[in-house]
């Protein structure tokens, strides 16, 4: 059913299609990926899908000054990767296990002994 106002998409066809990964400048970590679609009969887009995509990225919570977009052939969401700031092209990472702070162990604090200061008062 289409939605008030758009026409059914299943009679448009797409001509092109644009990936743009937004990534961290210093790590090459993907935080985010835009696709951008052209169908048949509209305008071709204006020069600024990374602007964009950096665009979005924010809207998403993340610091735009940090980032950096790059227009991709194609991106394979079941592999792992980043982008090397250097070269500003996806390299495959391997995945080994990830530890990251908010999944490890809360610490155990000690508790004061008693007769001391914030202690276990006796009755």
């Amino acid at each position: 059913m289409p939605i008030h106002g758009m026409p059914d998409t299943r009679e448009l066809r797409v001509v092109s299609t644009s990936t743009y990964v937004v990534y961290e400048k210093r790590s090459g970590a993907i935080v985010h990926v835009h696709e951008s679609y052209t169908f048949e009969g509209a305008a071709e887009p204006r020069d600024d899908g990374p602007a964009r995509a950096i665009l979005m990225a924010g809207q998403l919570g993340h610091r735009v000054e940090r980032l950096e977009a790059v227009n991709v052939e194609s991106f394979d969401e079941r592999v792992w990767q980043r982008v090397d700031p250097k070269t500003r092209r996806l390299v495959a990472q391997a995945v080994g296990p990830r530890r990251a702070a908010s999944t490890a162990a809360p610490r155990k604090t000690k508790r004061p002994a008693k007769g001391k200061p914030g202690g276990r008062r006796s009755r």
